[in-house]
């Protein structure tokens, strides 16, 4: 009992392009989902590191190395993780918004959309955008969030709420050449600046697009839902 050989399977990173080997988990796994005063998307770094058996040249995978994949890479990660233990189908519970009824649901996760990364960036194993803010004429240099990045915009909305200016603080990697600069440099821009950063971002999108759509067997009502975000990603119930 409980000595059955772990799956195992390798898988290559959209924007590193690095392979990294993937193994079956098992309930120990679980567990690092549920330690006390932690929230889940604190620890989610920990559980994939748990399934990752090399990164790489990198064979002892930690929390860290997880954490310095760049969003789409980790996010990725995740999916095929998901696939390895769980199979092709994601299945999961969620509350309609129109009738308020908790309803199963069901995913085929082979319609995943995935969005290849634009021709001009491929090849890059850190894209980055190079634009000129249209208000303050100052030349920003544009990357892509990595997990030490996202967990701190994560922090902040749980301690006072989302702020758009945090996501386009960490996603620039230089001001006019200035490799350091303030929060507060970046909250002072004008709005056309923002606009144009976030434009800048999205020029580098790439991955999967983890929002599914699910839709209500009773009042056929069309819900929204993150997968990555839903609690029976990471614990499915049965």
């Amino acid at each position: 009992m409980g000595g059955e050989e772990l799956s195992a399977r390798e898988i290559i990173l959209p924007v590193s392009k690095l392979e990294a080997v993937i193994v079956e988990g098992d309930g120990h796994s679980d567990r690092l989902l549920l330690k006390r005063n932690k929230r889940v998307d604190e620890l989610i770094p920990d559980y994939l590191a748990s399934m990752t058996k090399s990164l790489g040249a990198k064979q002892c995978v930690t929390r860290d190395d997880i954490q310095d994949l760049l969003l789409p890479d980790s996010e990725y990660l995740a999916v095929e993780i998901y696939r390895l233990n769980y199979g092709e189908i994601f299945d999961f519970r969620y509350r309609c918004s129109g009738c308020n009824k908790t309803i199963p649901g069901d995913f085929p996760l082979k319609q995943l959309p995935f969005m290849e990364l634009a021709l001009e960036f491929q090849g890059n194993i850190d894209p980055t955008v190079t634009v000129t803010l249209p208000r303050s004429g100052l030349s920003v240099v544009v990357g892509m969030l990595n997990g030490h990045k996202e967990e701190l915009i994560t922090n902040q909305a749980a301690q006072s709420g989302l702020d758009l200016n945090q996501a386009d603080y960490q996603s620039l990697r230089s001001i006019d050449g200035k490799t350091e600069f303030s929060f507060e440099e970046v909250i002072r821009l004008k709005l056309r600046d923002h606009k144009a950063i976030r434009k800048a971002r999205n020029r580098l999108l790439t991955g999967y697009d983890t929002t599914i759509i699910a839709c209500c067997g009773i009042c056929e009502t069309k819900t929204s839902i993150n997968m990555l975000l839903h609690k029976d990603f990471l614990l499915p119930e049965g």
